[in-house]
């Protein structure tokens, strides 16, 4: 495996959206709309038109181009296999304001025949590790408390975020647990 990571950015959009349209929920059809917009829009406009795989493609796009959504790629040997929605904690409306500089990872997408081989341990290290260069106080991790399957480990698990530094803050609601790395 011959791994690199990128930020998404205006440049990235188009392998973005082939990611999304054609590869990364063949297991689960029923999450294939969703182009990471869940947690960029307040709960109190979900079930509104922009609830389609349309209006999310959409928003995807106009978000990227003005910077509103960010997150990470994962190539292997040029071909993008792996996509992490990870940003600003600014950009994530229905979380906990912080007092800090922080930056949130909320969900990984891995193409299924990329999986189990460590790409999103080492997407998360870069992860970190740009958090960091960009002047982040601290990062936040929203696990499952439980993700027997890989349709539950879509948030990361706690033990790779534990390998990491990060602690256990505590419940964010009755499925997720808040964890939290300061980076120095």
């Amino acid at each position: 495996m011959n791994l690199e990571f990128r930020r998404h950015s205006a440049e990235t959009l188009h392998e973005f959206l082939d990611f999304f349209d054609h590869r990364a929920f063949v297991e689960y059809p029923d999450w294939s709309g969703c182009y990471c917009q869940h947690y960029l829009t307040p709960a109190k406009d979900h079930g509104g038109p922009t609830d389609t795989a349309e209006g999310n493609r959409e928003l995807a796009c106009s978000r990227t181009e003005s910077g509103e959504m960010q997150g990470y790629l994962a190539y292997d040997n040029q071909k993008l296999v792996a996509w992490c929605a990870a940003g600003s904690a600014e950009f994530y409306p229905d979380f906990p304001e912080s007092k800090e500089k922080l930056a949130r990872i909320l969900c990984f997408v891995v193409d299924p025949e990329h999986r189990g081989v460590g790409v999103s341990s080492n997407l998360l290290d870069f992860i970190i590790k740009d958090f960091k260069q960009r002047g982040f106080q601290a990062v936040e991790a929203y696990p499952k408390y439980s993700a027997p399957d890989s349709a539950l480990s879509y948030r990361g698990t706690q033990g790779m975020y534990l390998k990491r530094g990060f602690e256990t803050v505590g419940p964010l609601n009755e499925h997720m647990l808040v964890m939290r790395k300061y980076l120095d």
